[in-house]
């Protein structure tokens, strides 16, 4: 179970992510999941600009 709500999550856009929230039963986890990977990669990204 755990691994098809990974792969499911990953298959979906940030977007989607974060209009679906409720549907996918996760909630605030997700959100925060997806939250600090995208501050990450944000951060990420400026490094190597």
């Amino acid at each position: 179970m755990n691994v098809q709500k990974g792969r499911y999550r990953w298959l979906l856009r940030p977007e989607q992510i974060i209009l679906k929230p409720n549907e996918l039963g996760l909630g605030k986890v997700v959100g925060k999941l997806f939250l600090g990977l995208y501050y990450r990669y944000q951060v990420k990204l400026k490094a190597l600009r």
